[in-house]
């Protein structure tokens, strides 16, 4: 491939939110699977204090090629000035910058605003629908205003939690529950509340991460998620879903 057809993909991973790992292990997959004949691949990491870091281990196991990777990667090397790390163009290859922040202070608006400031393209959503999808409690707001469906729910303030027991009655949830952090993922601080006496230990973990709480109705259902792609015609992937697998029984004895 001809060098004017290679991208510099500045691959952002780490953070400053209790994510941090996850972005980590994120970010070494991409890695993995990243083509070095399309991509110039710069790793940079984010501490969890906010600096941002060369990822030099990262490199060294680049040069040496995808298997010499970790599992995942490390946001440690010599200090970086934000800006300048994503400058539209470096030698002459285009730059894109593909953030792989988990949580506040990189899913949520936040990085992606400062990249238009910049004038940097990104992947992933913009600013509006990056602040709104990492907000569950105004996510949902607007789902409702909408009339889209949604389980039953109730968003609390961390000087509410008190209150968490009569708010799940008074919404009429019934057990199991899931309590979570409005801003976060859907990895950390979450918790499957299978009776009232499990409430209160679940919504002070959650607090621990967000100053609002949501609670939601439990379902038992299957997880389907689709990705979509582009802007003003957007393409939409084919369904998605990952079966846990059955429980082996027992062969004859």
């Amino acid at each position: 491939m001809a060098s004017s057809d290679r991208v510099r993909l500045v691959v952002l991973f780490g953070g400053q939110s209790a994510e941090h790992e996850v972005s980590c292990i994120s970010a070494a997959h991409v890695l993995a699977a990243s083509d070095p004949d399309r991509y110039e691949v710069v790793p940079v990491g984010i501490t969890r204090e906010g600096l941002w870091v060369r990822a030099d281990e990262a490199r060294a196991a680049l040069a040496q090629g995808r298997a010499a990777l970790p599992d995942r990667l490390a946001a440690t090397g010599a200090t970086l000035e934000p800006l300048p790390t994503v400058t539209p163009a470096v030698d002459g290859l285009p730059v894109v910058v593909l953030p792989l922040l988990h949580g506040p202070h990189g899913e949520d608006g936040t990085v992606q605003g400062m990249l238009e400031l910049a004038g940097v393209p990104y992947v992933g959503s913009g600013v509006l629908s990056s602040a709104v999808a990492m907000d569950k409690a105004k996510a949902k707001e607007i789902l409702a205003a909408h009339g889209l469906p949604q389980v039953r729910h109730v968003v609390l303030r961390d000087t509410e939690a008190a209150d968490a027991r009569a708010a799940v009655d008074e919404a009429g949830l019934r057990y199991p529950v899931f309590v979570k952090p409005a801003n976060l993922g859907s990895s950390v601080g979450v918790t499957k509340v299978r009776d009232e006496a499990a409430l209160d230990a679940a919504v002070a973990s959650a607090a621990d991460y967000d100053e609002w709480i949501v609670i939601e109705q439990g379902v038992d259902g299957r997880e389907i998620e689709v990705a979509v792609l582009g802007n003003r015609e957007p393409r939409a992937s084919v369904p998605g879903s990952c079966r846990s697998r059955p429980t082996p029984r027992p062969g004859p004895t």
